[in-house]
């Protein structure tokens, strides 16, 4: 738009520049105001996310090899961080044509330049997609631009001199050889594209020669386009990746939307509300808002905060914020979450929690089989806490202590309750490393210079418990090809194996450099995976802390090994082996669970019970907290505070109650309101510019 308007306008000043850019910015607010109803209470989300506040990396070029395959790209594969440039070789000959005209076009000239600058630089794409991850995304604009230069170099194609001509040829051969002249950049589709491009090229300089009617070099460019489309179509979904694989075949779709993990759930035949929890039995994604059934499994590009504080105070084996699988079979925080059937798949019982002792229901057969257990201690949707812990104290608890504590008492910013006495009976367990081959032990460090080295834990755990790997700030960092390579063993190579090393040292890409690593911890028979992602992956949301629950013991652990799946240098600040008892959960289960919410009945954007308190109690709902719940008791608004970082709390007094939350999305009144507004100042924009 700036060039455009440097582009139309000789005469300028200041005032004109100042009164088109409030001009600019008025009608982008009022179509801003329009669409409010939905993207305000989306934009709201996201500012409150992880993955948004996290400070992803940004490199200062792109690797080498991206540039060697740049301008093959452009009418050939996809580019590496989401560059889909997606349109046809004939329409770059339209920019070939616009680049020769002189003293014409200079705004769509200067435009191409910019894009393509945006497109070379990895800060204008971490800028373009909100200042998060380098993406680029944006490219849809710069097929915009390409579209939009061939329609106005389109009449330029009958009117061309010999010299304009002669300048299409030179631009053409030195693309096609600049295009080509890396071996990266010669694949298939690249020289496919730039063969289609010559034959453009030929058909447009071929005008007053051998095309003497604009009908026929017309014909032969639609077919050329044609071509060019059907060669992008197989190529994207056929040949560089089996693409259409990844869609389910019709007669096949409703088959992963009907998970046996839900349907075993269903089988159990409980009409209450409850959630369940699974290991090893994940269904497809979301399946459960299709099955009408209640996981503790989500993934959705945005995420409650709540849920994402809650996991990174709780350490949740997932580096994910907004996708996350399971509770990882962590007994206090199943009971937590009223979760009342625990599934997985065929005879993976060492995977049952704590507490799950009666199969309910079954779906499926043979290895496709899921069984779903029942804890018949499970808390319902509304339980009852007579102490709480103030937030500035839970803040300094351990998290191993902050799990148990939520058994004692809710976790408030301020109640009128009495504070609750926490008891913290779990044992770090001392332990010894026995480092295998291709790892090296330093302080704080495992240097792994082999894929699938093993370091093995070895020490006595508590019987009658849960067993944790807890790693605090654990953090990883890749290793180069030369990295990898000792100094004593590289003066003993050749010079030609050295060199085959440092080129290939020189060609290693930003993006495989440290973006993930994986650690596998096994321990009896339970194996566990703990993913860590860098600040150079997509989704890193900025957490380092993880525990890993390596399942229930009556006789106690002995060991925990680790693979490693990377080579590179893992960091800690601390690497704990802890034994949570289970002693005491079930009676603190039923204390929490002796004055509960009853006649749970949800509707849409409702939720309605009963309940009956002997003395001052806090009400906690385990459904993530939120701005859009409203609560009533006795038909009255009641304060609805956050309890627990994740869920949600009302203080009730003496005697029975009727309880009743409505939910309206957040911000959606609010964007209402402005859509209302926006439309209405658009008719009468309208109205006065027919006036």
């Amino acid at each position: 738009a700036a060039f455009r308007y440097f582009g139309i306008f000789s005469e300028r000043s200041v005032k004109d520049v100042l009164g088109w850019l409030v001009k600019f910015i008025g009608y982008y607010a009022v179509a801003l105001m329009i669409a409010a109803v939905i993207f305000l209470p989306v934009i709201m989300t996201i500012f409150g996310t992880d993955r948004f506040q996290a400070e992803n990396y940004v490199p200062l070029l792109y690797d080498k090899i991206y540039y060697e395959k740049y301008l093959g790209d452009l009418i050939g594969e996809n580019m590496i961080q989401w560059g889909v440039a997606g349109y046809s070789a004939v329409a770059m000959a339209g920019v070939f044509v616009l680049f020769s005209r002189k003293k014409k076009y200079l705004d769509l000239k200067l435009g191409f330049g910019l894009l393509n600058l945006f497109l070379l630089v990895p800060f204008a794409g971490h800028v373009l997609n909100g200042f998060s991850y380098v993406s680029n995304r944006w490219i849809w604009a710069y097929g915009m631009m390409i579209a939009y230069i061939f329609v106005k170099a389109y009449p330029e194609l009958f009117t061309l001199t010999v010299r304009e001509k002669k300048k299409i040829f030179v631009m053409t051969v030195a693309y096609c050889v600049l295009a080509l002249f890396a071996k990266a950049a010669r694949t298939q589709r690249n020289m496919a594209g730039v063969l289609v491009l010559v034959l453009a090229v030929f058909t447009v300089t071929s005008f007053g020669n051998i095309f003497l009617q604009g009908k026929y070099m017309c014909g032969l460019l639609s077919a050329l386009l044609v071509v060019s489309i059907m060669l992008n179509v197989s190529y994207q979904y056929s040949y560089e990746k089996d693409y259409l694989s990844e869609f389910a075949a019709e007669e096949e779709s409703l088959d992963k939307l009907e998970s046996n993990t839900d349907k075993a759930v269903l089988a159990a035949g409980d009409s209450g509300v409850y959630r369940y929890d699974q290991y090893g039995a994940l269904p497809y994604d979301n399946t459960s808002m299709y099955m009408g059934t209640n996981s503790t499994a989500y993934y959705f590009s945005l995420a409650n905060s709540s849920i994402s504080d809650f996991f990174s105070e709780m350490y949740l084996n997932t580096p994910w914020e907004q996708h996350y699988e399971n509770l990882d079979g962590r007994t206090i925080l199943d009971r937590l979450a009223s979760v009342k059937y625990f599934v997985i798949s065929g005879d993976n019982f060492r995977y049952l929690s704590y507490g799950y002792n009666k199969e309910k229901g079954s779906a499926g057969k043979g290895n496709s089989e899921c069984r779903a257990y029942e804890n018949e201690n499970a808390l319902p949707l509304g339980y009852t806490y007579d102490s709480y812990i103030p937030e500035s104290e839970y803040e300094k608890m351990d998290v191993v202590k902050k799990q148990q504590a939520l058994m004692d008492g809710v976790v408030l910013e301020e109640s009128t309750l009495p504070e609750a006495s926490v008891d913290a009976d779990n044992e770090n367990i001392q332990y010894r490393m026995e480092a295998g081959d291709g790892c090296a032990l330093s302080k704080g460090a495992i240097r792994v210079t082999k894929e699938g080295a093993q370091l093995k834990l070895v020490f006595h755990g508590l019987t009658d418990s849960e067993n944790y790997l807890i790693a605090d700030n654990l953090d990883y960092d890749s290793l180069s090809p030369r990295e990898l390579i000792g100094n004593s063993q590289w003066k003993k190579m050749s010079e030609y194996d050295q060199n085959k090393v440092l080129d290939e040292d020189s060609r290693w890409r930003y993006w495989k450099e440290s973006k993930e690593a994986a650690m596998t911890v096994s321990s009896n028979d339970v194996t566990k995976t703990i993913k860590i992602f860098t600040d150079k992956y997509n989704a890193y949301s900025g957490r380092h802390d993880f525990l890993c629950n390596m399942g229930y013991s009556r006789s106690g652990v002995r060991t925990m090994t680790i693979t490693f799946a990377n080579t590179g240098v893992y960091t800690y600040d601390k690497l704990r082996v802890v034994s949570q008892p289970v002693q005491g959960i079930e009676e603190k289960t039923v204390k929490l669970g002796e004055e509960a919410l009853e006649n749970v009945k949800m509707g849409t954007n409702e939720i309605t019970g009963d309940i009956s308190v002997s003395e001052r109690k806090a009400l906690v709902l385990s459904v993530p907290y939120s701005k859009g719940f409203t609560a009533y008791v006795d038909g009255k608004e009641a304060k609805l505070q956050k309890a627990n970082t994740m869920f949600m709390a009302l203080e009730l007094e003496p005697g029975s109650h009727e309880i009743r939350l409505t939910y309206c999305t957040p911000y959606l009144k609010a964007g209402m309101l402005l859509s209302v507004l926006g439309l209405v100042i658009y008719v009468m924009l309208v109205f006065k510019k027919k006036k």
